[in-house]
């Protein structure tokens, strides 16, 4: 009998032991068979392809023969429609250039903060990707690099982004989007609902004009100013939210928005251009702050709901009508 329990409880440790060990494998796995070069100053590696490795689920890990992988190569996963999800490490600073280009399974990428650099193509034709991030630490998006991914719905956009190559988000039906003023002129004026503007100091002329579908706007502190035309048309726009550090509103910057209700001016506010508001035949209130100095001629004309509105004190500059 005593060995017979021996025998049970030397099974059972085997068998709990064998539980944590799997667990713990299952939890810092990376993917096998991998395909590695090792970069021109020899301290450190670039993965550039699947190699042996059969995994739908790619795991890069931080490190290859005890050196840092710290690039994605040229090409290293194209037109691979068996990868349906991507983790990255913390240790790459560049994704090169097609370098998940055409993975049409591609559901799901984490792209961490120490990349620095996504080149052109890169996520090119990824028609199963529903949303990405592309964190703070990001300086620079290539042309086409996430072009005709059909099922995009949501972007986020970090603050370092510095510059957007051409078409970097072409065809993608972006609905939400987190992005810097940098990457406003690349989303689709059709589908977009939902914006929030991050950081930069202005939103050019036009940037958003027309943008058809476009029913909230929110802008976090920063932006300055709000160039002419930048929201000209917007007829669905009925919210948006200005940042305090907001000091001049351009010419017919909100012309048109037939959809805007309500609107709260910021006392960081210095002028209104000619036909900011003009046309915008809902507005039933607008509230001025103390710090306008400059409202210049017609800047809410034809406001059809608009019965009265009050001038602050400090305003020198009043334009007619």
């Amino acid at each position: 009998m005593k060995k017979f329990l021996l025998k049970l409880l030397t099974v059972v440790l085997v068998a709990t032991s064998a539980l944590f060990i799997g667990t713990a494998c299952d939890k810092n796995s990376y993917s096998e068979g991998l395909a590695y070069a090792l970069n021109y100053d020899g301290t450190s590696y670039i993965v550039y392809g699947r190699g042996s490795c059969t995994d739908t689920k790619i795991v890069i890990p931080e490190t290859y023969e005890d050196k840092p992988v710290v690039e994605i190569g040229v090409d290293a996963f194209s037109s691979d429609s068996t990868i349906t999800e991507v983790v990255i490490p913390n240790t790459v600073k560049a994704i090169n250039s097609n370098a998940f280009y055409n993975c049409v399974n591609l559901k799901s990428v984490t792209i961490p903060s120490s990349v620095e650099y996504i080149d052109k193509y890169v996520f090119y034709n990824c028609d199963s990707l529903t949303s990405i991030v592309i964190p703070n630490s990001v300086e620079s998006i290539g042309e086409n690099t996430l072009a005709d991914c059909d099922k995009l719905k949501t972007l986020t956009i970090g603050n370092s982004v510095e510059s957007v190559g051409l078409y970097a988000f072409y065809n993608c039906p972006i609905e939400v989007a987190s992005v810097p003023t940098y990457a406003l002129g690349r989303l689709d004026e059709k589908t977009l609902k939902t914006l929030t503007i991050t950081c930069g100091d202005a939103i050019s002329s036009y940037a958003l004009a027309d943008f058809e579908n476009l029913t909230s706007v929110t802008i976090l502190d920063s932006v300055k100013t709000i160039g002419s035309y930048a929201f000209s048309e917007c007829k669905k726009l009925s919210t948006i939210k200005l940042p305090t550090t907001i000091e001049s509103i351009g010419q017919y910057a909100f012309d048109n928005c037939d959809s805007l209700i309500n609107i709260t001016l910021p006392d960081s506010l210095q002028t209104i251009s000619s036909y900011a508001f003009s046309d915008c035949d809902s507005l039933i209130n607008i509230t001025l702050p103390d710090s306008l100095q400059t409202i210049s001629s017609y800047a809410f004309s034809d406001c059809d709901s608009l019965t009265s509105i009050d001038i602050p004190d400090k305003v020198t500059n009043l334009g007619s009508n």
